[in-house]
């Protein structure tokens, strides 16, 4: 006997579907633990390739961003909050003002895991051409990684020996900000630069739609231009977990082209020489001179 069924949309659960259903969206969502590159790797590194140490902790920093997204939007699927926050009286709106807040900051959050990534590549190959001389100039040549100077740099690969490696990931670079359009140009620009943005079921829109017509029957305006974007807060979850599993796929790609395995020189027992490092073009699959 089923002593409890909700209904969520049209669709009737029992308790046990319900909650079969959150952990089956959880398990789609797994945490990246390989990028979390070992620290030993990382600080010895650092005496023979700046660079590379630097994306190795630039490695790390993004694996806790993914981590701050993915709890986000796991409290964003969550369908019911029995909290002091907004209290269980009322309609279902408390609950999708609730979960709209988790769901702003995992868009926040996805958005940025493509700086970390660009940092990534502009640091561990020395697309800066610099040696970096002070904590200022570090964060001036962090401002730089940006996918418009890392494309830029690529392109410049070109007749070089090392034009297939750049091309290659070239490619790779643009395909995920295509896959990303909808997350970086929509929903995390509506948040950050144009005000927000407004969910099904709490939206807030003019009661009254006006319209202003010249002598000449052109429009010259109506309020419908200025209104927010209107999201659905299920489709958007939806959206973003399908971010997650591409973006685990992009960062693994690139931690494979990075090869950090490859940087060191190995025993007879293959365990790491951390005083030997081979030279730069051994291991790296773009130099830039």
């Amino acid at each position: 006997m089923n002593y409890l069924t909700l209904s969520y949309r049209g669709k009737e659960y029992t308790w046990e579907e319900f909650n079969n259903e959150h952990i089956k969206f959880i398990n789609q969502l797994e945490l990246p633990d390989d990028l979390l590159i070992n620290w030993g790797i990382r600080d010895f590194s650092v005496v023979h390739d700046v660079g590379y140490s630097i994306a190795i902790s630039k490695f790390r920093e993004l694996y806790r961003v993914i981590a701050s997204a993915r709890y986000a939007l796991i409290n964003a699927h969550q369908k019911f909050y029995d909290s002091n926050v907004i209290g269980v009286e009322g309609d279902y709106r408390n609950q999708i003002w609730m979960r709209s807040q988790f769901l702003k900051n995992s868009i926040i959050w996805y958005n940025s895991c493509e700086d970390y990534i660009f940092q990534i590549l502009w640091f561990g190959f020395d697309m800066h051409k610099t040696v970096i001389e002070s904590r200022e100039n570090y964060l001036l040549l962090l401002q730089k990684a940006v996918y418009g100077k890392i494309i830029k740099e690529l392109e410049g690969l070109k007749g070089s020996s090392f034009e297939v490696h750049a091309d290659r990931l070239a490619i790779r670079i643009q395909e995920y900000r295509e896959y990303t359009s909808y997350l970086r140009d929509n929903l995390a620009n509506n948040l950050k630069h144009r005000g927000n943005l407004n969910f099904s079921g709490i939206e807030d829109l003019r009661s009254i739609r006006y319209s202003a017509i010249s002598k000449e029957k052109s429009k010259r305006f109506d309020t419908e231009w200025i209104e927010p974007d209107v999201i659905d807060i299920d489709d958007t979850i939806n959206i973003l977990k399908d971010i997650h599993i591409k973006l685990l796929e992009f960062a693994r790609f690139i931690l494979d082209y990075m090869d950090f395995d490859n940087m060191f020189e190995v025993d007879d027992q293959e365990q790491y020489v951390m005083n030997t490092i081979k030279n730069k073009r051994d291991y790296k699959k773009i130099i830039f001179d």
